[in-house]
């Protein structure tokens, strides 16, 4: 898939939430395992915009609003 620029997304691409927090997971066990072999610090997993892909980001997780369904409970 091309971004919407035209570029395509270069990022590792995962097919679904779930491959993506398994890799989050894996990245996390590695890191505790070896903190001296990896520079990788992956925090959460995000859709792209672009891809409609899973990635991983060193982001922390974004505090969003709750939605109007959050709000009605």
């Amino acid at each position: 898939m091309t971004a919407a620029g035209g570029k395509p997304c270069r990022k590792v691409r995962f097919p679904t939430l779930a491959d993506a927090e398994t890799a989050l997971l894996n990245a996390k066990v590695a890191r505790f395992l070896r903190p001296h072999r990896t520079r990788r610090h992956e925090e959460r997993a995000y859709v792209c915009r672009e891809c409609a892909a899973w990635h991983l980001t060193s982001q922390p997780p974004r505090n969003h609003p709750p939605s109007t369904m959050e709000e009605a409970s």
